[in-house]
């Protein structure tokens, strides 16, 4: 199912985040398939606007 979502995405030139990274086997596997954007609890818990500020620019993430 994700890789046909990856395709899709691609074939109309559009971004897809993939929610749910709740673990680095998980974020391994989805950016072997391709794919580049996501969101979960492995990459970062929920934050303030102040402090997803901070935590992009400690993570060289233009803002």
């Amino acid at each position: 199912m994700i890789a046909s979502t990856l395709a899709l995405t691609r074939s109309l030139e559009m971004s897809l985040v993939i929610e749910g990274v709740s673990s680095q086997r998980i974020r391994d596997q989805l950016v072997a398939m391709g794919c580049e954007l996501g969101q979960g609890f492995h990459l970062a818990r929920p934050m303030t606007g102040h402090d997803l500020l901070q935590w992009l620019d400690g993570h060289g993430v233009a803002k």
